[in-house]
């Protein structure tokens, strides 16, 4: 039957059928039937491998769970949902294999093992068949196969996005009976368990454990993937309303961008305005303007008439992993015929641990006679206009006085909010997760701290990580102080096949402020 490319892995396993149907055809001794045992011994150690790599995989949902519940709860306790549906499936066929192996002569040394090499009846064909097939014990396991595929995909998130993982799982925990010659019965229980060798049977049932646990881990990949996959790269996202003043004089004009904070400039947004967006409805509700949009950011402009105060609203449209989502603002400013300017160069935020330029000015004062303080920071004058430094608050408040002829005069206030800069991602050529090519990895530097799209030119460096290496089919922690990749990084990235796994974790960053912050890992698979 064909299933398309195959990976090696897969190629492999097909090799062993083959080589199991070539040894019925000869009069098989003692020596081949022995051989089965080296087989045994490579395939259990790739099942324990993978075991290995999952008990991380859960170390590290545990982790996230913990660091932030919020986010990372949900898909924890789907990643130990399919822990236990793995582990049920796994110990069915344990508990089928262990009978099999005691009838043969075999028994379990150590509990939970079972030795292959010590089975009496190897080349028995009597014992398998009577218990998977006129048992009934084969139909049973391949139930459970069943049960466990449909399970796997059944929590598979958003399954129109992830076609090739759901085929994957179709492929590998594949239970559909062959294309039967004619005159012949060919079911999936009587091609792997009826005229071969016991050892040949229990060989396949431990492929079969790599099958499933190989399914577990893609699962657990996917799981890992969408703690973060709803969010737009920042902890919180809404809608920015930027404005040169606050006042205005009447016959001057009044202008304001409309924009996403730590926004995606490689998206476009469609920003309305002039009407109110109903929740309920998950729509515009009147007929809005849509406004002009530059560099990912909305413009608006209008010359001011009359005096008093002038409202606008509207909504943003983005779309974010989870489809179109509207992000409603509001604001307010008013015309008069004097006033001070309050505005920001960057956004309508100030930023911990860094100089944010903010231009002050008061109408009809020369820019010598402005003054400002602020409460919860620092602020000093500097070359073309102001520097801000806020506390550990989360609002920062500007206060303006004028100076002319000796008196002095409040001139106006200006309230601003204080974020942390936000984490950077962090990436290897510009990728941070996937597939990838082999050579984006073995001819990258090390791994980078990036901040996307974010207003201020910061450098964060990476000062360690942890490099998960694999090789001879072992798993080993690799700690790395530094960004770069060492030698035995380069190495085991220059070894690794189609298929493989690589992960970057234990990231950390130095930001500009000096404090080191925790990144998320960077997990790839080769192509």
């Amino acid at each position: 039957m064909g299933h398309g490319k195959e990976t090696p892995r897969q190629k492999m396993i097909g090799m062993m059928y083959l080589f199991l149907t070539a040894l019925l055809a000869m009069n098989v001794s003692k020596d081949i039937l022995d051989s089965f045992i080296l087989v045994e011994h490579g395939v259990g150690k790739t099942v324990e491998n993978f075991a290995k790599k999952n008990d991380l995989y859960y170390s590290m949902f545990m982790k996230a769970a913990t660091e932030n519940p919020a986010k990372a709860a949900v898909w924890n306790k789907k990643a130990l949902e399919v822990q236990a549906k793995a582990n049920e499936t796994v110990k069915f066929m344990h508990d089928i294999r262990k009978r099999i192996v005691e009838v043969a002569g075999g028994a379990e040394k150590t509990p939970g093992t079972i030795k292959v090499d010590d089975i009496v009846l190897k080349d028995n064909t009597d014992h398998v068949p009577r218990i998977m097939i006129i048992e009934g014990k084969g139909e049973e396991l391949r139930k459970k196969i069943d049960e466990y595929r449909k399970f796997l995909i059944g929590i598979v998130d958003k399954p129109e996005k992830y076609k090739d993982l759901i085929a994957n799982f179709e492929k590998t925990l594949d239970t559909k009976d062959p294309e039967a010659k004619e005159g012949e019965m060919a079911t999936w229980v009587n091609e792997r368990f009826e005229h071969l060798p016991l050892i040949a049977s229990v060989v396949f049932m431990t492929i079969l454990e790599g099958d499933i646990r190989n399914a577990e881990a893609d699962m657990l990949a996917h799981l890992y993937n969408n703690i973060d996959a709803a969010d737009l790269k920042f902890n919180k996202i809404e809608a920015i309303v930027n404005q040169n003043s606050m006042y205005v004089m009447a016959g001057s004009k009044f202008t304001m961008s409309v924009f996403m904070a730590a926004y995606d400039s490689t998206q476009k947004p469609t920003i309305y305005m002039g009407a109110k967006y109903d929740e309920t409805k998950g729509e515009m509700v009147g007929n809005p303007d849509t406004m002009k949009v530059e560099n990912g950011k909305g413009v608006y402009e209008v010359v001011a008439q009359g005096t008093g105060k002038r409202e606008l609203e509207g909504a943003v449209k983005i779309k974010t992993p989870d489809g179109f989502k509207f992000f409603p603002w509001k604001t307010e400013y008013n015309v008069m015929q004097g006033g001070v300017v309050v505005s920001p160069t960057k956004m309508n935020v100030f930023y911990r641990g860094i100089p944010n330029p903010v231009k002050i000015s008061a109408v009809g004062v020369p820019d010598e006679k402005v003054s400002a303080s602020i409460t919860n920071g620092s602020i000093r004058k500097v070359q073309g206009g102001w520097e801000v430094l806020p506390g550990a608050g989360l609002e920062c408040v500007i206060n303006v006085t004028t100076n002319m002829e000796g008196n002095t005069k409040a001139a106006g206030t200006e309230k601003f909010r204080v974020k942390n800069i936000p984490t950077p991602v962090a990436t290897i050529n510009g990728q941070s997760e996937g597939r990838i090519q082999k050579n984006q990895l073995t001819t990258a530097p090390g791994i980078a701290a990036t901040l996307k799209d974010f207003p201020f030119d910061l450098r964060f460096n990476v000062v360690s990580y942890t490099f998960l290496q694999q090789a001879g089919g072992l798993t080993k922690e690799v700690p790395i102080n530094g960004a770069m990749f060492n030698a035995v990084v380069q190495n085991s990235l220059k070894t690794l096949g189609p298929g493989s796994p690589v992960t970057f974790y234990q990231i950390k960053a130095k930001g500009p402020d000096g404090k080191v912050m925790p990144l998320s890992p960077i997990v790839f698979t080769i192509r």
